[in-house]
């Protein structure tokens, strides 16, 4: 007995445009998921490089400023306050006796009015520095060596070529 209306079975092609359809989703969103897992790792890691350009930065300027007070205690007649600045292994290696006669050999180190860092080489934990020092047209240079001993940053090295 027929009712008039007869039940319409799903197609094939109807099934099969439904699993493309899903298919084609579920490719979008893990696409979208690996994007964004990659895009979060990129973000992660310039961050964690900003950081470390920020601390070398920071770590320079430290440095410097380590260089230059050594420096400007030699020539303000403090050699006792610039040789405290020295690092540990530096003192086991020179007296200050020593130190002063490095000094004495080496006028310019104390008579220079004006200092110039002209070179920064830094690393992680230490850096070398190249200064320019000048006094009544006089010129000459001379090259240090900072360290970070625990918290602070000493002079290890200095030389004068």
């Amino acid at each position: 007995m027929s009712t008039g209306y007869e039940e319409e079975k799903p197609s094939k092609s109807n099934n099969t445009v439904l699993i493309i359809v899903v298919a084609v989703v579920f490719v979008f969103l893990v696409a979208i998921a690996v994007c964004g897992g990659v895009g979060y790792f990129a973000i992660r890691a310039m961050q964690q490089g900003v950081q470390s350009f920020g601390q070398l930065v920071n770590n320079v300027q430290i440095v410097q400023t380590t260089g230059d007070q050594f420096l400007a205690d030699i020539a303000g007649g403090d050699p006792g306050r610039a040789y405290a600045s020295t690092s540990a292994s530096y003192q086991k290696t020179h007296s200050r006796q020593q130190f002063e006669d490095f000094l004495e050999k080496n006028p310019i180190l104390k008579s220079h009015a004006l200092r110039t860092a002209f070179q920064i080489n830094p690393a992680q934990d230490q850096a070398t520095l190249q200064y320019t020092l000048s006094e009544n047209g006089k010129t000459g240079s001379c090259s240090l060596t900072v360290i970070k001993e625990g918290e602070q940053w000493k002079v290890d090295r200095f030389w004068v070529p």
